[in-house]
């Protein structure tokens, strides 16, 4: 790794954000009544977009204590879709940015309960809410879309509710219909960068630099009492290109200490490869004309 530090340190290419409210976090602790939330959303939705390999950012919207930031129109307006994770608690003037990131083409996906109470926790009366953040749906709005999945579970997708704890990453499956059902929202409005047959137990986290992709590949199946990786079969890779021509796909496997270019076809947009096996850790890198 020290032998390639400039393959690290890079931006990510997101057409998605979410926001990750820490008054909404906080406030799922506060008695208040009526809070139907529940309490690791934010970390459940996290782990969904991982698993599904979608490159995302965070924005994040404070709790006007110890964290001040708010939500503003200029860091919405980059992404194509913005995730609201049970966001219950905020302020006026974010309502007002996410309304008007909506009118100007965006769109918003929201999951559960949004926009209920302010920052403090008091409940709020806002009718510019009404008939869209209240009832599941797709709503139009300006030339946005605001969609709306009051009943999504969240909560329960990586808990084991038998023993009363967290699921393994082995232990998760690509067959878990909150999974299926967000990947299919998500692509009605945004085509998947990254597309891979690879167990679920596998993230694929996409870079760009200059004419370069990156895709670091993290193997999760991991036996902590053998303290070793169970080492993947071989899975097929196909990414976005934006239409560019690509001269080469070269795998880096630091477990093996090796370099190899592998053999590759362009479809349209996308360039499809193959990855022989996988333990912990590669670098796959991407050469755009």
């Amino acid at each position: 790794m020290q032998d390639h530090r400039d393959l690290y340190l890079k931006e990510k290419q997101a057409d998605i954000a979410m926001v990750h409210s820490v008054a909404s976090r906080h406030g799922d602790n506060m008695p208040m009544e009526g809070n139907f939330s529940e309490g690791n959303n934010i970390t459940q939705a996290v782990e969904i977009l991982l698993n599904l390999n979608i490159p995302f950012d965070l924005i994040v919207s404070g709790n006007d204590i110890a964290y001040k930031q708010e939500i503003t129109l200029d860091q919405l307006t980059p992404y194509k879709l913005v995730i609201l994770p049970s966001v219950f608690m905020i302020s006026d003037n974010e309502v007002q940015a996410l309304m008007e990131y909506v009118d100007n083409g965006g769109i918003i996906l929201q999951l559960r309960e949004f926009g209920t109470r302010n920052k403090a926790g008091l409940g709020v009366s806002r009718p510019e809410l009404q008939g869209v953040a209240d009832q599941s749906g797709s709503y139009s709005m300006g030339t946005g879309t605001w969609r709306t999945l009051l009943d999504f579970e969240l909560g329960g997708y990586t808990w084991n509710e038998d023993e009363d704890r967290s699921l393994l990453p082995n232990e998760q499956t690509p067959d878990n219909p909150n999974l299926r059902q967000l990947e299919s929202v998500i692509q009605e409005y945004v085509a998947p960068q990254v597309i891979t047959n690879a167990p679920i137990t596998v993230n694929i986290h996409k870079y760009a630099d200059g004419q370069r992709i990156l895709l670091h590949i993290v193997n999760y199946d991991y036996d902590i009492t053998s303290d070793q990786f169970s080492t993947t079969a071989p899975f097929e890779v196909s990414v976005d290109v934006a239409g560019k021509t690509v001269s080469s796909v070269k795998l880096y496997d630091f477990e093996k200490g090796t370099e190899s270019e592998l053999e590759f076809s362009l479809d349209a947009e996308r360039v499809i490869f193959e990855i022989g096996d996988l333990y912990a850790y590669s670098i796959i890198e991407i050469i755009r004309k």
